[in-house]
């Protein structure tokens, strides 16, 4: 007969599973476990830590992970399907993200593309609006020379923030 219900504080097991056609409700104040499996939906109603056992006290951090993580599928974050691509690993979508890496040395952000077929313009990075491609960063794989593409030019500008409040030159359509 399938477990319906566990209730208990400090319940303490080496494998816990719960499967959704196993416990319909399992309440703990603390549930530990060298292998606790959960298969169909799981509601939180606090913070779950992974590989720690303290909080960091941020209370809409709802999930916690110290150590590494390994996730097979695709990430949403502010989404919940790919929007460009279903190879898409990663989307951040409603904001913005941000690589911070304090290192004179060590970039915050490496592109590697796999590909090795000789002179070939390999992309890194593709800049796209609803319409479609726009602009691109890459290198040629023979001679290793970085390459940029803007749709209807390269503009190079500066002063104040970004995109720069002068324009100091553009190089195609209708300018050299």
């Amino acid at each position: 007969m399938p477990l319906t219900k566990v209730t208990g504080d400090n319940i303490d097991n080496s494998n816990f599973s719960i499967g959704i056609t196993t416990a319909t409700s399992v309440t703990a104040t603390n549930l530990t476990g060298t292998n606790l499996n959960i298969s169909g939906v799981s509601t939180q109603l606090s913070t779950t830590l992974i590989g720690s056992g303290t909080s960091t006290g941020t209370a809409s951090q709802r999930l916690q992970v110290t150590g590494g993580a390994y996730v097979s599928g695709f990430v949403g974050i502010g989404t919940t399907a790919n929007t460009y691509s279903s190879s898409e690993k990663l989307e951040v979508n409603g904001g913005y993200a941000a690589f911070v890496n304090p290192s004179s040395t060590v970039a915050p952000i490496y592109a590697y593309n796999t590909d090795t077929t000789a002179s070939t313009n390999q992309p890194y990075i593709t800049l796209s609006d609803s319409s479609g491609n726009r602009g691109a960063i890459g290198v040629n794989y023979t001679d290793t020379a970085l390459w940029i593409h803007g749709q209807n030019g390269i503009r190079f500008r500066y002063g104040g923030t970004a995109p720069g409040t002068t324009e100091a030159a553009k190089i195609g359509r209708a300018h050299v």
